[in-house]
């Protein structure tokens, strides 16, 4: 009975430590498998060359970008910390939708669902953690972003589509997550609206010689990549191979925003 009792503890144990990590809730995101593409595009800026094949394992990514009723939600339970005397969140900034009231953070009516803005790198960072997740590497990005498109340049196909983004200072601003079409992978605003932080730090010379399998950027740097292209940027910018220098990691701008992704293992 011992015996049996122990083989049943410690099949018991096996099980638990078998359940993957995605088991917690991923309803707000989408699973993008694993397996190569060629990265970057000679048609592309100096910093886009050459392209290059690599290979991801499989992850989840957020299906959208994260709000600022996500992040007020956050702020409300973490508060708005400082790096390097610089806050999360510049709430003061007239671009800012979240504000401080009575102690407490509250969003702007009518911009809940408006992506965040003013949050720098080391607010990405903690507010991913906050929600078990991470920022995508550029690679990972890359590969969502295509949609399971082989060699298109925007995330819904070949041709540059006015319907399909928030791009050009069309809207003058930001607009709700969600309203334009999603690419073939279900996600949306892949391309326009804000651009988005990725986990690498930014070196423009990177594709040069990066890793083939699983890349994650440069092991220190001054500045981070961005993804994507935003609502005041030109229509090159919505490529999914399109790459930029973002700010500092205590730095905040009105164009940038994010989203967060989750190992699938």
């Amino acid at each position: 009975m011992r015996k049996l009792s122990l083989v049943i503890l410690s099949f018991c144990i096996i099980a638990f430590c078998a359940v993957p990590i995605f088991a917690q809730d991923v309803s707000d995101m989408v699973f993008i498998p694993g397996g190569a593409f060629v990265m970057g595009n000679m048609a592309g800026s100096t910093d886009e060359r050459p392209p290059h094949e690599v290979s991801v394992d499989g992850f989840f990514i957020d299906r959208f970008e994260v709000t600022n009723s996500d992040f007020a939600a956050f702020l409300n339970e973490k508060g708005n910390r400082e790096t390097e005397g610089i806050p999360w969140i510049l709430t003061e900034s007239e671009s800012c939708r979240i504000k401080e009231v009575g102690g407490g953070f509250e969003v702007e009516p009518g911009y809940e669902d408006h992506p965040v803005v003013m949050v720098n790198f080391s607010g990405a960072e903690a507010f991913a953690r906050w929600a078990g997740k991470r920022l995508p590497t550029e690679a990972e990005w890359e590969r969502a972003a295509r949609g399971g498109l082989t060699d298109s340049p925007h995330p819904w196909g070949d041709d540059l589509d006015t319907t399909r983004a928030n791009y050009d200072r069309k809207r003058n601003g930001t607009t709700p997550v969600g309203i334009y079409p999603p690419n073939g992978y279900g996600l949306f605003d892949m391309a326009g609206n804000v651009s988005e932080l990725v986990g690498d730090w930014y070196d423009a010379s990177y594709y040069r010689n990066a890793p083939s399998k699983n890349p994650s950027g440069p092991m220190e740097g001054t500045t981070h990549t961005l993804r994507g292209g935003d609502w005041a940027s030109g229509p090159d910018s919505l490529t999914v191979y399109g790459r930029s220098e973002g700010p500092p990691s205590y730095r905040s701008l009105p164009t940038v925003g994010f989203r967060c992704a989750r190992d699938a293992r």
